[in-house]
């Protein structure tokens, strides 16, 4: 009953909102304050240039201040539907699936939400980034675009590269 009043029933309270909005800018001042963050993002962008994927997670400030009540229910009202619910449970799945009958609203029509998205994979770039600034660390990273592993001995090759160059701060 909880959680499908929090997923579908949201006020979405214009106070609350701006309190959150406050939050998020913290989390993104929070990330300029992390060199591994920070330089973790700046290779993203190096090697996926302008793709959606190499967005920054947090958002920018500015996006962030252009949110409004109004907009936020746009998006609210549009995918947090019924129709695009995963739920994921263990024990009697018919108490579930009765009790959620009774408290999911109707699918939204499917003209309403929209066909989805046609997804492209970002296309690898080969650049250099250097990035003066006043930490007392290096980030360096380094990428190499190698096809996917189609069998086990594939995977584990490519796992032992991976950690050999790193996968941490401290190597």
């Amino acid at each position: 009953d909880v959680m499908c009043d929090i997923a579908f029933g949201s006020v979405l309270d214009e106070a609350e909102t701006e309190k959150e909005k406050l939050v998020v800018k913290n989390e993104i001042a929070q990330i300029e304050d992390a060199p591994e963050e920070k330089g973790y993002e700046l290779f993203i962008k190096t090697i996926w240039g302008d793709h959606p994927l190499a967005e920054k997670i947090a958002a920018t400030e500015e996006a962030v201040d252009a949110i409004n009540r109004k907009n936020l229910e746009i998006f609210y009202r549009r995918f947090f539907t019924a129709s695009r619910l995963v739920v994921a449970a263990a024990g009697n799945f018919a108490v579930l699936y009765r009790e959620l009958e009774k408290r999911l609203p109707a699918p939204i029509a499917a003209e309403v939400v929209g066909e989805a998205p046609i997804r492209v994979p970002p296309s690898f770039l080969n650049g250099t980034s250097v990035v003066p600034d006043a930490f007392t660390q290096a980030q360096v990273f380094y990428a190499r675009s190698f096809p996917r592993p189609r069998e086990i001995k594939d995977y584990y090759q490519h796992l032992l590269l991976s950690t050999a160059f790193g996968e941490s701060m401290s190597s």
